[in-house]
C-alpha cells in the first residue's frame, strides 16, 4: 500500500493532470500478487507516478518505470477464406497492461496466450500485429494440439506443453504484479498450471495424430497431463532500451514429468527482410519441404535461407546442434529504415539455448495452408532452453524450477548492409552499446 505522504503526492499530480499539465501512469507497487485488477483512483489511490508531456508526446520521469491498464485490440475473421477482405475483419477489445521506461520502450501484455503484443520504440511497433483478420486454420487438421486449429494473432507468446503453440494458445493465463524493490523496474508475470481441470476448460477435443505415439488414437498421449506450472515473466527497467522476458517451468510434484516449453516470436518482414545470426549450422527435419537439402548444412552455404520470403515454400530448420553466440535478429519492415528486432538469451537453468526457423516462405496461391496465410508478412523464429525441436519432450525433474531469460531488443536504425556479415557487425555493435553478451553464459 502506498504512504499517506505518496498519496499526497499522488493526489495532487491527479489534480494536475485533469489541466492537461501532466498524464498520470497507474501505480502497480500496491497491486496485490495474483490480482488481475490495478488499485483505480475511485478506491483512493492516486499513483505517484508521472510522465511528462512534450507536446504530443509523452515521455517517462528518468529512473522509472510506469504501468497502466489499457486495451488491445484483436482483429478475425470468421474463417479463412475471409482473409483480405477488411469489410470481413472483427475487432475485440481485450484487458491489456502497459509497461513504460525513460528511454522510450513500451510493452503492452494481455492474458490470452500469455502474449506480449507489442513492443514499441518511440511509437513504432517491432512485433508483428495481425490487423488483416487471424481466423482458426487447420481445422480437425491434426496439425494442432487443439481440434478446432490454430489462430495466430502476432506478437510474442508461451507456448506450453506441446509444439505447435501449446495447449494454451487461445485462453486467458492469471495475471499477477509482483511487488518492486523501487520504481525503476516493474514486472507483469503470466502464469497456467497444466491440470485435467485447466485442460478440461479448453472445451475442446485434443488432437491424437502427432501428438500422440503411432497408431494410438487416445488424445495427447505423448504429453500427458503434467502439473507443471508455466509462467512467463516480462520486466521493464528504467534506462534500458529492451525488455527482458523470462519462460519458466515448475515442478511442484513428487513426479518427474515431460513437456515442451518454447517462446513463439513474431517480427513484420518484407521481401528484403534478412536473418541475421551466428549460427555456423541448421539441421532440417522435414521432408515436406527442402528435400534437396541435405539434413545438417552449413548457413554460409545457403545464403538464400537468410531471407524468410524467398524460401521455395514453408519449412522448418533448427539450430545445429545447439544456438551459436547469444542472439537471433531480423531487419523488419520496411527494410529501408533500417531497422530490425534481436532476440537475445541471457542465461539459463540448463545452459542451453534452441531456436526454431519458421516462415511461410514465397507465397503460392498453389501450397499447402496457402488459403490460411495471413495478409501481411511476418517472420516467426522460437526459442527453448530445454527443447532442441518439436517433438521432443524435455523432462522436468520432481520439485524442480527451470528456466530461461532473454531480451528482445528493437534496433531503431543502422541495418544498412546488404551481406549477412556486415549485418552481424551492425548488429553486434548495437547490443554491445547496449550491454548485452554476445557470448553463452554457463549457469
Amino acid at each position: 500500500m502506498a504512504s499517506p505522504i505518496s498519496l499526497v503526492v499522488g493526489c495532487a499530480f491527479a489534480a494536475l493532470a485533469m489541466t492537461g499539465m501532466v498524464a498520470i501512469a497507474e501505480e502497480t507497487a500496491s497491486c496485490t500478487s495474483g490480482a488481475a485488477q490495478l488499485p483505480s483512483r475511485e478506491q483512493g489511490i492516486c499513483s505517484e507516478h508521472v510522465l511528462i508531456q512534450h507536446g504530443a508526446k509523452q515521455v517517462t520521469k528518468p529512473g522509472l518505470v510506469t504501468m497502466r491498464r489499457t486495451t488491445h485490440t484483436l482483429y478475425s475473421v470468421a474463417n479463412p477464406s475471409f482473409i483480405g477482405n477488411p469489410e470481413q475483419v472483427s475487432k475485440r477489445e481485450v484487458a491489456a497492461w502497459e509497461l513504460e521506461n525513460d528511454r522510450g520502450i513500451r510493452v503492452k501484455v494481455i492474458q490470452e496466450g500469455a502474449t506480449l503484443a507489442a513492443l514499441l520504440k518511440d511509437g513504432t511497433n517491432y512485433l508483428w500485429d495481425n490487423v488483416e483478420g487471424a481466423a482458426y486454420f487447420g481445422v480437425k487438421s491434426g496439425g494442432f494440439p487443439l481440434t478446432r486449429g490454430l489462430i495466430v494473432h502476432g506478437g510474442v507468446r508461451f507456448a506450453a506443453v506441446a509444439p505447435e503453440h501449446g495447449l494454451y494458445y487461445d485462453v486467458p493465463w492469471s495475471i499477477s504484479f509482483p511487488a518492486s524493490p523501487n520504481s525503476a523496474q516493474k514486472s507483469i508475470v503470466l502464469s497456467i498450471v497444466d491440470s485435467a481441470e485447466q485442460r478440461a476448460k479448453l472445451n475442446d477435443t485434443l488432437t491424437a495424430d502427432r501428438f500422440s505415439y503411432d497408431g494410438s488414437k487416445e488424445p495427447m498421449q505423448r504429453y500427458p497431463v503434467s502439473n507443471l506450472k508455466f509462467s512467463l515473466t516480462i520486466t521493464l527497467r528504467a534506462g534500458e532500451d529492451f525488455v527482458r522476458v523470462r519462460p519458466e517451468v515448475e515442478n511442484p510434484t513428487d513426479k518427474a514429468a515431460l513437456s515442451e516449453a518454447w517462446l513463439s516470436t513474431t517480427y513484420p518482414i518484407d521481401q528484403a527482410s534478412q536473418i541475421i545470426s551466428p549460427q555456423h549450422f541448421l539441421s532440417r527435419h522435414d521432408d515436406w519441404c527442402f528435400r534437396d537439402l541435405p539434413n545438417i548444412f552449413a548457413v554460409d552455404a545457403h545464403e538464400s535461407l537468410s531471407y524468410p520470403l524467398r524460401w521455395d515454400n514453408m519449412c522448418i530448420f533448427y539450430d545445429y546442434p545447439s544456438q551459436d553466440g547469444t542472439y537471433h535478429a531480423v531487419t523488419t519492415a520496411p527494410t529501408s529504415a533500417g531497422r530490425g528486432a534481436a532476440y537475445v538469451h541471457l542465461n539459463s537453468s540448463t545452459g542451453l539455448h534452441f531456436t526454431k526457423y519458421w516462415s511461410w516462405g514465397a507465397r503460392d496461391p498453389e501450397a499447402n495452408w496457402s488459403s490460411a496465410r495471413p495478409g501481411s508478412e511476418y517472420y516467426e523464429p522460437w526459442f527453448s532452453a530445454f527443447n532442441s525441436r518439436f517433438f521432443q519432450s524435455f523432462e522436468f525433474l520432481p520439485h524442480s524450477t527451470s528456466w530461461w531469460e532473454a531480451a528482445i531488443v528493437p534496433v531503431g536504425g543502422g541495418l544498412t548492409s546488404q551481406h549477412s556479415q556486415g549485418l552481424r557487425s551492425e548488429v553486434e555493435d548495437y547490443l554491445t552499446s547496449l550491454g548485452l553478451p554476445l557470448e553463452l553464459i554457463s549457469p
